[in-house]
This record gives C-alpha cells, sequence and structure tokens, in this order.
C-alpha cells in the first residue's frame, strides 16, 4: 500500500461549472413550459390559449359587423340624399351632364361639316 501512488484530484474550471448550471436550469425551464402549453392545449382551463382566441375572434367579428353596419347606414343615408335632391341624371354630376352635352354638340356640329 505505501508503493500506491496518491492520486491527485485536478480543480475543475469555475467557468465550465457555471455554464453546466445554467444549461441545466434552462433546460429545466424549457421542460416546464412545453408541459404547461401541453396542458392548456388539452385542459379545460379558461386560460387556455384556446379560450382566448375564441374570446378574440368573438370580439374581431362583432367590431366586424358593427363597421358592415354603419357602412350599410351611410350608404342607404347617401342613396336617400341623392334620392331626395331630385336629381334624374343617373348618378352623375350637373357638370358630367353639361361635359356630355358639349361633347354631343361637337359631334353633331363634325357631322355636319363631312
Amino acid at each position: 500500500m505505501a508503493d500506491d501512488s496518491i492520486i491527485e484530484k485536478n480543480t475543475s474550471s469555475p467557468m465550465a461549472t457555471s455554464c453546466l448550471l445554467i444549461a441545466a436550469v434552462a433546460l429545466l425551464l424549457g421542460i416546464f413550459v412545453h408541459l404547461v402549453e401541453i396542458a392548456e392545449l388539452r385542459g379545460e382551463d379558461d386560460r387556455s390559449a384556446k379560450s382566448i382566441v375564441g374570446k378574440e375572434k368573438k370580439s374581431f367579428d362583432k367590431r366586424v359587423r358593427d363597421v358592415q353596419d354603419s357602412l350599410q347606414e351611410l350608404e342607404d343615408g347617401l342613396d336617400s340624399a341623392i334620392a331626395g335632391s331630385g336629381s334624374t341624371s343617373d348618378g352623375l354630376d350637373e357638370d358630367e351632364d353639361e361635359g356630355e352635352a358639349e361633347d354631343e354638340s361637337e359631334e353633331e356640329e363634325s357631322e355636319e361639316e363631312e
């Protein structure tokens, strides 16, 4: 036994040990987060991602319907304003009617010249 050499333990690098511990904690945290996500997707929890998305979708659909309703009201108001003005121009402004009349008179003049 006296002839056996004494084996000395080399000291490890504190930086390597710190990195190993940080990696282990990050790995455990990642596993925990994934397990929570799986539990949310499979569970009936009200705070799950599915229920949050469903509530947001309902809210979005309601806002879209509100905008469509207000657009329809604006179109109806515009139609009634046009009908109430007594205009028979089929949706054309008076300036556009005058421009068409000038175009027609120019066409008639050019036909007479030929």
